[in-house]
C-alpha cells in the first residue's frame, strides 16, 4: 500500500478587487471649501492686480524716491526751519504767560482802562479764566490780589474761555509721521492708478493735438488707418452675399482676407487656406516683386499660391505698374519671374483681377484701391503709394456637390470553381550564352642579371667600382607592352 507523500498546498485566499478610484471630478467636488476660496483668491489676484493695476503703479525706487521727499520737507518744517508764530492769541502763550496776562487784565480793569463787557471778552480769551484767577489768589497779595479779586464775578461771565493747544507727546508726534506716510503713499497710487486707466489716455491724447506731428508720427497714423481700413474691409468682404461668377460652382470661399500697402510697410503678407474643418490645404500671400528709384519705391507686387497637395512648386503671378508693363528693361525683367508673360503679367488699375488655380485650389486677387505715387524724379505712373488687394480662394471638387444618397450593395454570387485541369507549362529553355574569348597575354622576359664576379678572400679591391648613374626614367606607362602605332598607317 503506497502513501501520497506530496504536500497538500494550501488554500490561496483571493484577492481582494482593487476599488476602482475615484473620478477627477469627484476630487475636485470634495475639496474643502476653503482650498476653493485659496484658489479663487489667487486666480483674483493674478487676474486683477497683477495684470490690470499692478502696471499702472509706479515702481518701488521711485514711490521710495518720493517717500524720501516728503520726510525730509517734514523735517525741514519742524526742525531745520521751524515754522514763527506771530500775533498770536492769548490760548496759545505758555500757563506762566497766561498768569501774567490776567494780573494785567485785573489791573487794568481796577485802574478803570476797561469796562466790565471788555474785561469778560480779554478774559475769554485764555483757558478756564476763574481757575486760573483762584490759584493767583492764592499766591498773590496786596494791590494784585485786591484787583484779582475784583475781577472774579466776570471771570466766571466769561465761562470756560478759550482752550489752549497741548503737546501730544513723543507718541503722538511719531504717529503724526507715520500716519503722514501711509496716506501719502495712498493718494500717490490711487492717482497713479487713475491716472493709467481713466484720465492718462484723455490727456495724452489732447497733448498730441497740441504738439506738431513728425514725419514718423504721420507714418504711424498712417499705419494704424491702414490696419483699420482692412479690417473693415473684411468685415465687409465677408457680409458680402453676391454670386461671384469666380466661385461658381465651389460654393463660399474658405478664405478671404485683405492685403494693404502702404508706403514705408514692410510689405509680406501670407495668409493660410483652411477648410471648414480647420484641415490645412495651402497658402496664399502677395509680397514685392520689383521695386524703383533710390528710394525702393513698389512697382510690381507677386501674388503666389502653394498648394499641399502640389508642393513641388509655387505658383505665382505679378501686378504691375503702367510704366513698368510698357518699360522694356522692366518688362523683360519681370517676364524672367513668371512662367506665361502674356497672361501673368496684370497692369494694375480698379478692378484688375489674377486668378491661379492648382487640381484642389483656386485663387483670385482683385484690385480694389490704388494710388500711384508722385515723385518727380521717377517716371509717371511707376510706383503705388497705397495698394489694396482682396484675396479669395475656393476648394475645387468639394464645396456645392451634395453627398450621394447610400445605396444598398447588390448581392453577388461566387460562382464554383471550374474543374478543368490546368495545362501542362513546359518553361522555354534558356539560350547558352558563350563568354567571350579572353585576350592573350604574354608577359614581358625578365633581364638577366649576373653577379659580378667576387675578389679573391682578403684581397681588397684597388679601387671601388665605378657608381652607375641611373638612367633616364622610363616614360612609358605600359612597361614597353603598348602599341602606340598610329591607325591607319
Amino acid at each position: 500500500m503506497t502513501e501520497d507523500l506530496t504536500p497538500v498546498e494550501k488554500e490561496k485566499k483571493p484577492k481582494k478587487a482593487k476599488e476602482p478610484k475615484a473620478p477627477k471630478e469627484a476630487k475636485e467636488s470634495s475639496g474643502s471649501v476653503v482650498t476653493r476660496f485659496r484658489n479663487w483668491l489667487s486666480d483674483s489676484y493674478n487676474g486683477l492686480f497683477k495684470i490690470v493695476i499692478q502696471p499702472q503703479l509706479p515702481k518701488p525706487r521711485v514711490l521710495g524716491f518720493m517717500v524720501g521727499a516728503f520726510l525730509f520737507g517734514l523735517i525741514w518744517a519742524y526742525l531745520l526751519a521751524p515754522v514763527v508764530f506771530y500775533n498770536g492769541s492769548p490760548s496759545q502763550l505758555s500757563p506762566g504767560q497766561r498768569d501774567q496776562y490776567v494780573k494785567l487784565v485785573a489791573g487794568s480793569y481796577q485802574a478803570g482802562l476797561y469796562d466790565d463787557s471788555q474785561t469778560i471778552q480779554l478774559l475769554s480769551r485764555i483757558e478756564e479764566p476763574a481757575a486760573s484767577v483762584d490759584r493767583l489768589l492764592t499766591t498773590e497779595s496786596g494791590n494784585v490780589a485786591s484787583s484779582l479779586q475784583a475781577v472774579r464775578p466776570l471771570a466766571e461771565q466769561a465761562g470756560d474761555g478759550t482752550r489752549a493747544a497741548r503737546d501730544g507727546g513723543i507718541i503722538r508726534s511719531i504717529l503724526v509721521f507715520v500716519i503722514a506716510v501711509i496716506a501719502f503713499v495712498l493718494i500717490v497710487n490711487i492717482f497713479a492708478l487713475l491716472w493709467g486707466l481713466l484720465i492718462g489716455g484723455f490727456v495724452q491724447r489732447f497733448l498730441a493735438r497740441l504738439r506738431p506731428k513728425t514725419q514718423a508720427d504721420l507714418d504711424a497714423m498712417q499705419t494704424i488707418e491702414g490696419i483699420k481700413r482692412r479690417k473693415e474691409l473684411e468685415i465687409q468682404m465677408r457680409a458680402e452675399t453676391t454670386s461671384d461668377v469666380a466661385g461658381a460652382g465651389f460654393g463660399p470661399p474658405i478664405m478671404q482676407r485683405i492685403s494693404t500697402y502702404t508706403k514705408g510697410r514692410q510689405f509680406d503678407d501670407s495668409f493660410a487656406i483652411e477648410d471648414a474643418n480647420d484641415m490645412f490645404l495651402g497658402e496664399s500671400g502677395a509680397t514685392i516683386s520689383k521695386t524703383v528709384g533710390d528710394s525702393q519705391e513698389l512697382a510690381a507686387v507677386e501674388i503666389w499660391l502653394f498648394d499641399k497637395e502640389d508642393f513641388v512648386r509655387t505658383l505665382n503671378k505679378v501686378f504691375v505698374s503702367e510704366h513698368a508693363y510698357n518699360d522694356p528693361v522692366s518688362r523683360s525683367e519681370l517676364d524672367s519671374k513668371v512662367d506665361n508673360p502674356s497672361t501673368d503679367l496684370v497692369v494694375v488699375k480698379p478692378g484688375s483681377v489674377i486668378v491661379i488655380e492648382t487640381g484642389a485650389i483656386k485663387l483670385q486677387a482683385k484690385i480694389v484701391d490704388v494710388t500711384y505715387g508722385t515723385n518727380p524724379d521717377l517716371p509717371p505712373n511707376s510706383y503705388f503709394d497705397g495698394l489694396t488687394i482682396r484675396m479669395e480662394a475656393w476648394e475645387k471638387g468639394k464645396a456645392g456637390v451634395g453627398a450621394p444618397a447610400p445605396v444598398s450593395a447588390p448581392a453577388y454570387a461566387v460562382p464554383a470553381p471550374a474543374t478543368t485541369p490546368m495545362p501542362a507549362y513546359t518553361p522555354p529553355a534558356a539560350p547558352a550564352a558563350a563568354p567571350p574569348p579572353m585576350p592573350a597575354y604574354s608577359p614581358p622576359p625578365m633581364p638577366s642579371y649576373s653577379p659580378p664576379p667576387a675578389a679573391p678572400f682578403g684581397q681588397r679591391p684597388a679601387a671601388p667600382p665605378p657608381m652607375n648613374l641611373p638612367g633616364q626614367a622610363d616614360d612609358d606607362p605600359f612597361g614597353g607592352t603598348g602599341d602606340f602605332t598610329p591607325i591607319g598607317s
